[in-house]
């Protein structure tokens, strides 16, 4: 947890940039005055910009969508209008650039926004399909900043360019440099940057940054490429929420979990009033998950009233290995859902969720992940009369009525290191006093609960534990399983504890240590090189 007011600047060792050897250069895509492009004139001694209405709305790192952007004189197009080139104090905006300094005057800024030319649109198409992208481009906003002179020495001029395009369904920005940089920054600590930067309203910041971004090296840019096999051309996808290279949040340091790698992103989404989330995405190691085929989960910057201080969320899911679970089904039958005023069925669920891990943990049951299975309302048979008929015909037929009350079937899968004593029958004993009235939401009188667990599992891990399994139970009788036991060749499956994985299905390992590789072996560390 950050202390008051912290901050923390997290660099990942990954930026946008690939080798610097290649057989071709980058080309400009066509501009100018003869290809229908409008000039945005400037004056040094502010900031130029000019706001383009986009012909429909384009999707953007998320769910979100953009309609406007602003094209600037310091090589720039961003979400928002620029009021000045410098990245520290950067708010509540999103930029992209091939190259962001204060220029020269001399130089002249050419921009377009096309939906039916063709030869920019075949451009895109062809550069997309020569990367092994299908992509078939429904817009392209086309900005090129022509012999930008360096405010410092006038006889050395920068050529670049910004393209954004969108199939309407996926969203790229691609930058292309003309030959090499001749200046890379003005005097004084003024810097030049390059890539693509988000930042919030409150010391929230994101980017990812081209290699040597901010240095007197960012000439290389011009040099090397990312996703293209072209130099001086930088290709980013934009459709989805961006993962950041450099961090920075008022809670710190992005949580750190063993059994899970923290990455943070920036979205643009509906969520809040700007539309914006900046969290940290907890992606399971290999072989772990939070739930059924969900191996992923959103961690927020959360501010807390009562301590003055901002806080990530504390509500993290614990990464297991499901398939190394003790799995219990519960069945609920003609339940009564309190305060919830809706028949949606997924809203209805994503409010059970948490109401059921409540109850759980009311009975001492910790550590465990809940998935629902089925969640239907109950049916009624009623006799009425049938249409057309009357009392006196004495002709009633039976119909089934939706009534107020539901069925409810959900798993739990409890890990082998907790809740060791747990049965099916304590379960349902337990739930049933929960669900009798304790309950705020869920209330039911009529349960069942039956133990799933893999009888392989179990007589597997039974057998590890007592060395020749001769002492194991079997039949109907459960078997307590042994945390940290690992057998393979149970049906063909190998099977872990849920707190390590088997590698191979021979060697036992903890991936918060070390990584399982393709040969089958165990390295410590990350990697497998």
């Amino acid at each position: 947890m950050a202390t008051s007011g912290g901050k923390l600047l997290m660099f990942k060792t990954a930026v946008l940039c690939c080798c610097i050897v290649h057989l071709s250069s980058a080309k400009l895509f066509p501009y100018g005055a003869d290809h229908g492009d409008d000039e945005l004139t400037y004056d040094t001694s502010q900031i130029e910009s000019h706001r383009m209405d986009l012909f429909f709305p384009t999707p953007f790192m998320g769910s979100g969508l953009i309609s406007e952007i602003y094209i600037s004189s310091v090589g720039t197009i961003s979400y928002g209008k620029l009021q000045n080139s410098k990245l520290d104090s950067l708010t509540s905006n999103v930029v992209m650039t091939p190259f962001m300094a204060d220029m020269g005057s001399g130089g002249r800024i050419f921009y377009r926004q096309t939906e039916n030319d063709i030869q920019v649109l075949s451009l895109v198409s062809s550069l997309m399909t020569v990367q092994g992208v299908s992509f078939s481009p429904l817009l392209a906003v086309v900005v090129t900043w022509e012999a930008m002179p360096s405010p410092d020495d006038p006889s050395k001029t920068n050529t670049f360019q910004a393209i954004l395009t969108t199939s309407a369904e996926s969203t790229y920005v691609i930058f292309n440099y003309h030959d090499t940089m001749a200046w890379t920054s003005s005097s004084g600590s003024r810097k030049s940057y390059a890539g693509i930067f988000a930042a919030g309203d409150m010391l929230e910041k994101c980017g990812q940054p081209l290699k040597n971004s901010g240095t007197d090296q960012i000439w290389t840019a011009a040099e090397t490429s990312t996703k293209s096999s072209v130099r001086g051309q930088h290709i980013v996808d934009v459709t989805s929420a961006m993962e950041c290279f450099s961090f920075e949040s008022p809670c710190g340091e992005a949580p750190a979990l063993s059994r899970a790698k923290a990455i943070p992103k920036f979205e643009n989404s509906d969520d809040n009033i700007l539309g914006w989330s900046f969290y940290a995405e907890m992606a399971c190691k290999t072989g772990l998950s939070v739930s059924p085929g969900v191996a992923t989960q959103q961690v927020q910057c959360l501010y807390e009233p009562d301590y003055y201080e901002y806080a990530w969320d504390f509500e993290i899911k614990e990464c297991v290995d499901l398939s190394a679970t003790r799995k219990f089904q519960v069945m609920l039958h003609d339940i009564v859902i309190d305060m919830v005023n809706t028949n949606d069925v997924e809203v209805i669920k994503s409010k059970l969720i948490p109401e059921i891990n409540k109850l759980l943990r009311n009975a001492g049951i910790t550590d465990v992940v809940v998935e629902i299975d089925e969640l239907t309302k109950t049916v009624e048979v009623k006799s009425a009369f049938k249409d057309g008929e009357d009392m006196d015909s004495g002709l009633l037929s039976d119909q089934a009525m939706p009534s107020d009350t539901w069925s409810l079937k959900f798993t739990i899968f409890s890990p082998t290191y907790s809740n060791k004593e747990l049965t099916a029958e304590g379960l349902q004993t337990q739930l049933l006093v929960l669900l009798s009235g304790e309950s705020e939401i869920l209330k039911s009188s009529s349960i069942a609960v039956q133990d799933l667990t893999d009888k392989c599992l179990q007589d597997c891990i039974c057998f590890i534990r007592e060395k020749s399994g001769k002492n194991c139970k079997r039949g109907h009788l459960p078997i307590p399983l042994r945390p940290d036991a690992c057998c393979g060749g149970c049906n063909g499956k190998a099977y872990a504890s849920s707190k390590k994985v088997c590698c191979g299905g021979r060697h036992l390992y903890d991936p918060s240590r070390a990584v399982c590789c393709p040969n089958g072996r165990i390295r410590q560390g990350t990697v497998c090189s």
